[in-house]
């Protein structure tokens, strides 16, 4: 059994199992190295490389300016403004609920600490509503996933870090998604709201009273315009940003709403550790088996398979064939006008027909083609080819034996087995 197959079924048996997938993914690439030619040396220097990278402290940044906010009371002021906003509608909670996911996921980028943000406190407020535990669950872990698509968000700075793709374009390419995701989540919400008949928050509040609670939370509203327009405004890069996400979230939580101690400090550093670690760890082992797929050229590999040099031909003779369904006048005159010149012609004289000629060239490069005489090339060539016009105008022009959307799969499973 090969190496390249080996990965794939100790990969498939290990999440089978249950296992973890960072777990599945270093096991299965340490068995495959273990057992292949490839020195461990190589290991640790990706580890080494993994944690030396600078990028990644934007997720430590964030993470841990998360865990502060969260516990400097910014998210409960975040809800507050939001329920003041929507949360009279139907089914409003919820709606809170996801309105205040994708305004918190855009100060920390993170879909785990927005769940946990979030969902501790609505679920307790929804069920005490009279909304059913799975319905509160269900709304805060879904609401939660917008930290994924939202900038600045944690999953697109490693993406971006590993694939060395610009971070600021991956953020700008994430508002329009996220913002609709979040409306169709809200949708979403307010329709199970409507058919389960939960209620919302049966008060309505003045222009007046809006306006005070916005003055009141401004501190933890502007969040996202300092930090993502840090970015977008090219004053700092997305490491910097985290840092300015981390002491604003200190400022406003020893100085503007004073939640914040030293304690709950030391316990946002714990959270941010374990959190950080854990990401860590998926990207270092995500190295290694990216380096195993590059020696042995997996992605080339099946790059090659998908586009293969048949599927390529039948590629290349759909776009034909829907040509001269458009025009029909074209494949009258080819069906009647078109003569195959013979190989003994081509031969004599290679500008009499250059594009016969290329054609060939192009055909005998392909590995299918491989130990095959040009005169049997040829023979396939234009065997095909007549078949080809054929049956396009057979079928187009007389609709016999079939139209021909029914006889492309015939004429191209032929094309197949003949090359």
């Amino acid at each position: 059994m090969s190496l390249e197959v080996l990965i794939w079924i100790a990969l498939a048996v290990l999440l089978v199992m249950g296992t973890p997938i960072f777990v599945s993914l270093g096991m299965a690439s340490i068995t495959v190295l273990l057992l292949s030619d490839i020195p461990l040396s190589l290991v640790m220097i990706d580890l080494i490389k993994v944690s030396d990278m600078f990028p990644l402290l934007a997720v430590v940044g964030f993470v841990f300016a998360g865990a502060l906010m969260e516990r400097g009371g910014m998210a409960a002021q975040i809800v507050e403004v939001a329920s003041m906003l929507v949360g009279h509608i139907r089914g409003g909670l919820g709606i809170v609920t996801i309105l205040g996911c994708m305004f918190f996921a855009s100060m920390i980028g993170s879909g785990p600490g927005t769940v946990a943000a979030m969902g501790s406190i609505m679920i307790p407020s929804m069920i005490k509503r009279g909304y059913s535990p799975e319905y509160a669950a269900g709304v805060s872990a879904t609401g939660g996933t917008l930290g994924i698509l939202i900038p600045p968000s944690n999953p697109m700075l490693v993406y971006g870090i590993i694939a060395n793709v610009s971070i600021s374009a991956l953020f700008t390419a994430g508002f329009v998604p996220g913002a609709l995701v979040g409306t169709c989540l809200m949708f979403t919400a307010y329709t199970i709201a409507r058919r389960h008949g939960y209620k919302g928050t049966m008060h309505s509040y003045t222009m007046a009273e809006f306006g005070r609670a916005l003055l009141k939370n401004i501190w933890s509203l502007m969040a996202p315009v300092v930090i993502l327009g840090g970015i977008y405004a090219g004053i700092c890069t997305p490491v910097e940003a985290s840092v300015v996400a981390v002491w604003y979230a200190l400022f406003v939580g020893f100085f503007i709403t004073k939640k914040l101690s030293l304690k709950e400090v030391f316990n946002a550093m714990k959270l941010a550790n374990i959190s950080t670690g854990t990401i860590l760890i998926v990207v270092g082992v995500s190295t290694i088996f990216g380096r195993f797929l590059t020696m042995y050229q997996i992605p080339q590999q099946l790059a090659a398979e998908l586009t293969s040099f048949p599927d390529q031909m039948i590629f290349v003779i759909d776009h034909i064939i829907e040509a001269l369904r458009a025009d029909t006048l074209m494949l009258r005159f080819l069906e009647r006008s078109f003569v195959w010149p013979g190989l003994d012609q081509i031969e004599a004289s290679g500008e009499a027909e250059p594009l016969m000629r290329k054609v060939l060239q192009t055909v005998m490069c392909s590995p299918e083609m491989a130990g095959r005489t040009e005169r049997e090339i040829y023979q396939r060539i234009t065997a095909l080819g007549s078949m080809c016009i054929s049956v396009c105008y057979t079928s187009v022009l007389e609709g016999k034996p079939d139209n021909i959307d029914n006889m492309k799969p015939i004429l191209y499973d032929i094309i197949r087995r003949a090359l």
